[in-house]
């Protein structure tokens, strides 16, 4: 083996021997909390391991925006759009017999 690769395999060992301490102080805190239920409020001890206690999230990411959001988002856009001349015109109607030219409407 070569020194590149002895390398490659100490580097690898020193990292799965952190990723273990970091478990193992983990487990060490959470059985801390259980000792600490148990000496101090015994009532309060908890009836499942605390890594399957629900977590409260009450926050959800996936909200609906509420019409007067939408209104003032849509004000502000809007309000930008005309500060830059770049509000879309609408859309003229094709002819019906194609000799007429399409009349300007304006905003």
């Amino acid at each position: 083996m070569t020194p590149a690769e002895g390398k490659k395999y100490f580097s690898a060992y020193a990292k799965k021997t952190d990723q273990e301490l970091k478990k193992m102080d983990v487990a060490n805190f959470i059985l801390g909390k259980y000792i600490m239920y148990a000496v101090n409020n015994p009532k309060k001890y908890p009836d499942r391991p605390i890594t399957q206690e629900p977590t409260d999230t009450t926050t959800d990411d996936t909200e609906e925006m509420t019409d007067a959001d939408r209104a003032r988002l849509d004000a502000m856009f809007g309000a930008l759009a005309t500060k830059s001349n770049k509000l879309p015109s609408p859309t003229p109607e094709p002819p019906q017999n194609g000799s007429e030219k399409p009349t300007e409407q304006k905003l």
